[in-house]
């Protein structure tokens, strides 16, 4: 299975930095290939790395989530039109949010079952009975 993509402006960011708990594959906007790009089940995007990637005119795709740093900065619409984006967050206020559908892209395959802060019957760890 394929990994979520982190792209970074410069140095990879370990994702962890984001607050969310699923693994992702870190490349900077100009180290990114464009098989990892079209392969990746949800590219996030720090919203400083999406000159570079416009500029590399990297194939259009659906699954991309720019990150917001400054919420007053108006010309990130215009560049995460530029790139594709379909949603554009800002951090920590959309952390949930954005680990939810890290795990929806990855089918799940990281959640830790056990750390799960929910009561409902949504949030437990499955269970299974024996034979």
């Amino acid at each position: 299975m394929d990994l979520p993509l982190f792209i970074t402006p410069d140095q990879p960011t370990p994702p962890e930095q984001l607050g969310v708990w699923v693994p992702m594959r870190t490349r900077t906007a100009l180290e990114v290939e464009s098989h990892e790009w079209q392969a990746a089940p949800l590219v996030v995007v720090d919203d400083q790395a999406v000159g570079a990637l416009v500029e590399r005119g990297l194939p259009r795709r659906t699954g991309i989530v720019v990150l917001v740093r400054d919420e007053d900065d108006a010309s990130i619409w215009e560049r995460a039109v530029a790139v594709g984006a379909e949603y554009v967050v800002q951090l920590p206020l959309a952390a949930a949010w954005l680990e939810l559908r890290l795990h929806e892209a990855t089918g799940c395959a990281y959640v830790m079952w056990d750390q799960s802060p929910g009561e409902g019957p949504c949030d437990s760890a499955p269970t299974t009975t024996g034979s």
